[in-house]
């Protein structure tokens, strides 16, 4: 694996990660929609677009949750293929919520908030949310025009009066203000993201290096561990063997040293039998002996009595 090859693996892992919290940050949001959609129902005049409106978002912003569990099923995808599928889904998802802002221009105006006023700090919250699932700063720069230009369409709608009327909220002229006025928020607009632009690009950006250093770093770790465990298993491995054969040994030497013990007990009970066989022929040869000695001690008794009454005789 080469060096790019390999640190492209590495961010796509730490994108596929945020993604994971990201999934679960969502379940949130999505609860949140819920409920913010249940208190405008009850503060709001109803409008035709309403429910279709709060349904539209729900399905939408869960979207990105099968997404994950997709990404997650598919750990081989490249991450250019990654990227395309999250910024697919993050896009299609400014759109939409960019259209439901259309819609809510008019009860904005009724009520004399400025539908810039509320979009510029939630591009804002949606940059610092979103940087994080791409960790690409060209991606972030096409999401920053993207958001100023949705911006500049709104406001520019708000002030021409370019927006669908609503009975239950009338405008009136005074609430209607002149077009040159719309360049002050598309410029504080401009502005505010040029900013939070370069902010994110160094905070992120650091964070997102340490992040996939940190992560190359454990990836490492967790390898030489694996590595060490191999070799620990390799060595306990030889060292089973080699305990197997050593009382393979020790068994076989039992065993030979078992028969020479029987061997040569059996080599002294023969001899035993042989002693006491020489030593039992000993005792009937020493008997013989004996009682030969005795005999012929008898025999020269006899022959010395003999003698003197030979000579007895001869007197």
């Amino acid at each position: 694996m080469t060096e790019e090859s390999k640190k492209e693996n590495q961010i796509k892992l730490a994108i596929l990660d945020n993604l994971t919290k990201e999934g679960k940050r969502r379940k949130y949001v999505i609860l949140g929609v819920i409920i913010l959609f249940l208190i405008l129902g009850i503060v709001l005049k109803p409008f035709p677009y309403f429910y279709y409106i709060a349904a539209t978002l729900l399905l939408v912003l869960s979207s990105i949750i099968l997404a994950i569990s997709l990404l997650k099923k598919n750990p081989n995808n490249s991450l250019k293929k990654v990227r395309r599928t999250i910024g697919t889904i993050i896009f299609g998802e400014l759109f939409i919520l960019s259209i439901s802002f259309y819609f809510f221009i008019p009860i904005a105006i009724f009520y004399q908030i400025r539908i810039s006023i509320i979009l510029i700090p939630f591009f804002l919250l949606y940059a610092v949310l979103i940087y994080p699932l791409f960790i690409s700063k060209k991606i972030n720069d096409l999401f920053y025009i993207f958001s100023f230009i949705v911006l500049t369409i709104l406001t520019l709608a708000e002030y021409l009066g370019i927006y669908p009327s609503y009975s239950n909220y009338p405008i009136s002229k005074d609430l209607i203000m002149p077009l040159h006025i719309a360049i002050i928020p598309i410029s504080i607009a401009a502005i505010t993201l040029l900013i939070i632009r370069n902010s994110m690009d160094y905070f992120w950006g650091r964070f997102s290096q340490m992040n996939i250093e940190l992560k190359e770093l454990n990836t490492e770790l967790e390898r030489k561990v694996k590595e060490r465990t191999r070799e620990l298993q390799k060595k306990s491995e030889e060292l089973q063997e080699a305990k197997d054969v050593l009382e393979i040994k020790v068994r076989a030497r039992t065993r030979e040293l078992k028969e020479f013990a029987e061997e040569l007990e059996q080599k002294i009970q023969l001899r035993t039998r042989e002693l006491q066989e020489r030593v039992d022929e000993l005792e009937v040869f020493h008997k013989f002996t004996v009682n030969r000695e005795l005999k012929m001690i008898e025999l020269k008794e006899e022959i010395s009595a003999l003698k003197k009454e030979l000579a007895d005789t001869e007197r």
